[in-house]
């Protein structure tokens, strides 16, 4: 009896020890929720809860359909906004070039006048040292800053925007901005006078000499009549001395020609080549030292 009671006892122990194994597992699992309930779902129970998890499905796929508009929206005005930026960035370049250059031109124009009145005031003083007053203004130097252009040019961004293979730096819109045509068309201008006044001359020395042909060839009455034979023999008179002077030309051009030549080579050429051979020799130890 007492050996029953005793392995009574012992279940009893084991139990509680099983028991608190149970309870240790179940610690350590951090399942501290409440046990569902496992009994099946009836036919109506499975049939709403599918149509709440279409429902919720339908409003998902909804919800992607419009985040995905909004990324894409969110993306152009992004692109949008870089765009504005660049553009911004430019005209911001560009402000900056232009201040400087107008900034730089109006001191290179001030400058000149300045060097210009120095030059003024030393000529009126050796010309007269008694009466010179250096407070008197000679001329209007403000015109004489006004009247000096000053192009500020950028060959690189000329060369860009022309396409020639250089990228063109930010800040320039077009070629005009570069200021290298407007600075061609000055050089252009510059020659403008004598180029007219050259064009004139030629224009008057032409008109002479077709009005002078063309009373030598007149037969107004006064003079002796010309037959046909006679016009053709001097024509072909004419014609044989013009060849005569074009072979004389020739002749003369290239004496001229080999005169040039070799005055090139003993005047040009050979000291070139010494200097060449001096400048190759001494380089080196001229920048050592």
């Amino acid at each position: 009896m007492t050996r029953k009671r005793t392995r009574k006892q012992n279940d009893e122990s084991c139990s509680t020890q099983t028991e608190a194994k149970v309870n240790l597992f179940v610690i350590i699992d951090d399942s501290d929720e409440e046990p569902e309930d496992t009994a099946p779902l009836t036919e109506v129970e499975i049939k709403s809860k599918r149509e709440q998890l279409d429902t919720q499905f339908g409003e998902l796929q909804r919800t992607g359909i419009y985040l995905q508009q909004a990324e894409t929206v969110t993306s152009h005005n992004i692109s949008v906004l870089q765009e504005e930026q660049k553009a911004l960035l430019h005209k911001k370049k560009y402000v900056c070039i232009s201040a400087r250059n107008d900034w730089s031109r109006v001191r290179i124009q001030e400058d000149y006048a300045q060097g210009i009145r120095e030059l003024d005031q030393e000529c009126a003083q050796e010309e007269d040292e008694e009466t010179f007053d250096p407070d008197v203004e000679i001329r209007d130097y403000e015109e004489v800053a006004r009247g000096l252009p000053v192009f500020c040019v950028s060959s690189k961004a000329f060369q860009g925007l022309n396409g020639w293979g250089i990228d063109c730096p930010a800040g320039f819109n077009k070629v005009e901005d570069t200021e290298i045509p407007q600075l061609v068309a000055h050089c252009i201008k510059l020659t403008e006078d004598i180029r007219i006044a050259s064009g004139k001359q030629f224009i008057a020395d032409m008109t002479r000499m077709l009005i002078s042909l063309g009373l030598w060839s007149a037969n107004d009455g006064l003079g002796i009549e010309v037959t046909d034979e006679e016009r053709k023999a001097e024509l072909s008179l004419l014609t044989q001395r013009l060849g005569t002077l074009q072979r004389a030309m020739d002749t003369a051009i290239e004496k001229d020609l080999n005169r040039l030549k070799v005055t090139q080579t003993t005047l040009i050429g050979q000291p070139l080549t010494q200097a060449v051979r001096s400048a190759g020799k001494h380089a080196v130890p001229t920048a050592k030292q």
